[in-house]
């Protein structure tokens, strides 16, 4: 399908002095390097790569996504004392928005910078934690955990074009601290399509994949 697969382990990551410089892709192409805020600030624990609260551990794939329109992203995660606020970002090349997932207020939701809409669940309890969204057809799909996958319609569905992928924050802008939270990302899938839309024929079966791999080598 196109797909993407980074998984925060040694043998994935170039480090220099315990620092995280490169992140290189367990299948699939493209390389995710540091987010310019990103000045040295991300390690690896044995739960994956460390988020800490208010500063920048994020990585960007450049361009990840050749249309915005049909994508989607997973991420299995582990939440940290505080909420791990922005976790995955498809942010839009062409225009000033980006689509992000994010876990605040004990809520996960998957939503668009310029509030044209958003789909929220209940963050699952205990870690690792996998959540999985998407966007196609101009809806929006969030699935956490084990749970249905929810999807809601956008008043405004133009969400098309090139995107970068940003991986524990939401663009190369400094600042945004309050979007920046705690805990750990372990691994991080991206889709050209979605997976979670019903009328993919190939999602379903990518989804149960990913789910047995989870279930036996997670």
């Amino acid at each position: 399908m196109g797909g993407r697969w980074y998984q925060a382990s040694a043998e994935w990551l170039t480090l220099d002095d315990g620092t995280i410089t490169e992140w290189r892709p367990r299948a699939g192409q493209g390389l995710a390097l540091p987010a310019q805020p990103n000045r040295g600030n991300a390690r690896l624990d044995l739960a994956g790569l460390r988020l800490v609260p208010a500063s920048n551990c994020g990585f960007c794939v450049a361009d990840a996504a050749a249309d915005a329109a049909d994508f989607s992203f997973a991420v299995l995660c582990h939440p940290g004392v505080e909420e791990l606020r922005t976790l995955l970002t498809l942010n839009l090349q062409g225009a000033k928005n980006y689509l992000f997932l994010s876990h605040q207020a004990g809520q996960v939701s998957f939503k668009s910078q310029s509030d044209s809409g958003e789909v929220s669940l209940p963050m699952p309890s205990g870690a690792p934690v996998l959540l999985v969204a998407g966007f196609s057809r101009g809806r929006f799909f969030l699935r956490a955990g084990a749970e249905a996958a929810q999807s809601a319609t956008p008043p405004d569905t133009t969400i098309t074009g090139p995107a970068d992928l940003f991986i524990g924050c939401r663009s190369h802008r400094e600042g945004l601290p309050k979007t920046l939270g705690d805990g750990h990302i372990a691994q991080v899938f991206f889709w050209p399509r979605n997976i979670l839309d019903p009328k993919d024929p190939a999602g379903a079966p990518q989804l149960a994949a990913l789910e047995d791999y989870l279930f036996w080598e997670a």
